[in-house]
C-alpha cells in the first residue's frame, strides 16, 4: 500500500528536520550516539536508531536533536502518542526552533489529537511565517477536522512559497472537492499529477471530483491509472483506507461506486 500512506512528503519532512548537533562540551560520547542514530534513522533502520537516540539522551538528557529523532523513530514504528511526548521535550529544550513544533504537531495529528496538533502547527508559523512544512501540515490535519476553507487558505499559501508543491496540490483539490467547487478540484489534482506522477492519491481524488460532475467516463480512465499504480486500490478496503490520505468519507462512498459493475 502503501507506501503514499507511509511515507508521503509529510513524514520525509521530519528526517530533513534533525540537524546535525554541535559537539557538545562533557558530551562527546552522546554526540557520537547522536551521529549513529541519524544514520541509521536515514537507513530507516528505526529500531536500532531508537536505541541509540535512548542512549544518547541517558548521557545527556538535554539534547532537544535526539529527542526528535527519538520521536520520528517511534512514529515510523506507529507509536504516535510516545512520538508526541518526544517532540513536546525537544520543543521545551528549543522553543524557538520552528522545524520541532511542526515535528510535534505532526506527531499529535497522527495520534487523532487535530486540535492540539493545530495548535502546535500554528506556533511553528508564529516563529517562521513562511514555513512550508507547517503549512502543508495544517492543510492536512484541517482537511482531517472537516474545515475546508481553512485547508484551502493553508495550501494556497504553500504554493505561493512552492508552486511545484504537489502535495499542497493534492490538498487543495480535496478541500474544493468538499465546498462543491468540482471543476476547480479537478484541475487542482492535474497539477499534483504533475508533480507526484507516481502517486494515485491525486487520480483517485480526481475520479471522485468527476463523479460529482457526473462524467462517469473521465472517472473511470483516472481510476482505472490510480489502480494501475497501485492495485490496492481496486478494492473496497484500499478505497477505505484513503480516510488516512485525506479523503473524507462522503468522498470515499462516492469513489466505490467505481467498484461497481457498469
Amino acid at each position: 500500500m502503501k507506501q503514499w500512506l507511509q511515507g508521503c512528503l509529510l513524514f520525509i519532512l521530519m528526517t530533513l528536520c534533525i540537524q546535525p548537533l554541535a559537539a557538545q562540551p562533557g558530551n562527546p560520547e552522546a554526540q557520537i550516539k547522536f551521529q549513529q542514530a541519524t544514520r541509521s534513522l536515514s537507513r530507516n533502520e528505526n529500531a536500532k536508531a531508537l536505541q541509540e537516540f535512548q542512549e544518547a539522551l541517558k548521557i545527556n538528557p538535554k539534547m532537544a536533536g535526539a529527542w526528535r529523532g527519538l520521536g520520528i523513530a517511534l512514529g515510523r514504528m506507529g507509536r504516535w502518542a510516545d512520538a508526541a511526548q518526544a517532540q513536546a521535550r525537544a520543543t521545551a529544550l528549543e522553543p524557538r526552533y520552528a522545524p520541532g513544533w511542526v515535528l510535534r504537531g505532526w506527531a499529535e495529528h497522527r495520534s487523532g489529537n487535530h486540535p492540539v496538533a493545530v495548535q502546535w502547527l500554528q506556533q511553528a508559523l508564529r516563529l517562521d511565517p513562511k514555513n512550508v512544512e507547517a503549512h502543508n501540515a495544517l492543510g492536512v490535519v484541517y482537511l482531517f477536522l472537516n474545515q475546508p476553507h481553512n485547508a484551502e487558505a493553508s495550501t494556497r499559501t504553500v504554493l505561493k512559497l512552492d508552486p511545484k508543491n504537489g502535495t499542497a496540490w493534492y490538498n487543495l483539490g480535496l478541500s474544493l472537492d468538499r465546498q462543491g467547487r468540482y471543476a476547480e478540484a479537478i484541475t487542482a489534482q492535474a497539477q499534483a499529477q504533475k508533480w507526484e506522477p507516481n502517486n494515485p492519491h491525486p487520480l483517485l481524488a480526481q475520479a471522485v471530483s468527476y463523479l460529482a460532475q457526473n462524467q462517469i467516463s473521465q472517472a473511470r480512465a483516472v481510476f482505472q491509472r490510480a489502480i494501475a499504480l497501485d492495485p490496492w486500490y481496486g478494492q473496497a478496503a484500499g478505497l477505505d483506507d484513503l480516510v488516512r490520505a485525506g479523503f473524507s468519507t462522503t468522498q470515499v462512498a462516492r469513489l466505490k461506486k467505481l467498484l461497481e459493475r457498469p
